[in-house]
């Protein structure tokens, strides 16, 4: 169903697209497939993110990555703090957006030493390119070295805005 999924979104059918991605999560849920749960989450935070349903796709984003935390998915880590560093870009803190999609470059195990794997991983390529001309070459330098320094829960904690334990309690007594 996945691979269906991903046609109709390529083939621009969006909501129905979304309509699968939903169906998919549904069925992973009661099963406790907690890896296709996070997969699912991840997807529908992109869709949400390109129709531009900011708050949704952070919500999607934030349980998403908090599972991926648990079960140690480093490049579903990654890809979630890409997420948010274009959440981040959305709502104009060009500062924190590099340090995430820095810390989301440290922490992709397919790493390369610029943007450009992930680029093609988490398709940020417009957002990437405007943070890299707007703050001028020092300061997303220097962005770009903070958050490569960045632990995974520190990153985190930057992506949320907030206490992680605060969070990954609110996205535990949602699901129970």
């Amino acid at each position: 169903m996945n691979r269906l999924v991903h046609v109709a979104v390529a083939r621009g059918e969006r909501a129905r697209g979304v309509e699968l991605y939903e169906e998919c999560l549904a069925l992973a849920r009661p099963l406790g497939n907690e890896r296709l749960v996070a997969a699912m989450l991840y997807n529908l935070s992109q869709q949400s993110l390109a129709a531009g349903d900011l708050v949704r796709a952070s919500e999607q984003a934030r349980e998403s990555i908090l599972i991926y935390q648990a079960t140690a998915r480093d490049v579903g880590i990654a890809a979630c703090l890409a997420t948010f560093a274009a959440l981040a870009a959305a709502g104009g803190d060009g500062r924190a957006a590099v340090q995430l999609f820095a810390a989301a470059d440290a922490a992709n195990p397919h790493h390369a030493e610029s943007f450009d794997q992930l680029e093609r991983l988490t398709d940020h390529t417009g957002t990437i390119e405007s943070l890299r001309a707007a703050p001028g070459a020092e300061e997303f330098a220097a962005a770009w070295v903070e958050g490569r320094a960045l632990s995974h829960d520190d990153a985190i904690a930057l992506a949320f805005g907030a206490d992680l334990d605060s969070a990954a309690q609110s996205v535990t007594d949602a699901a129970e």
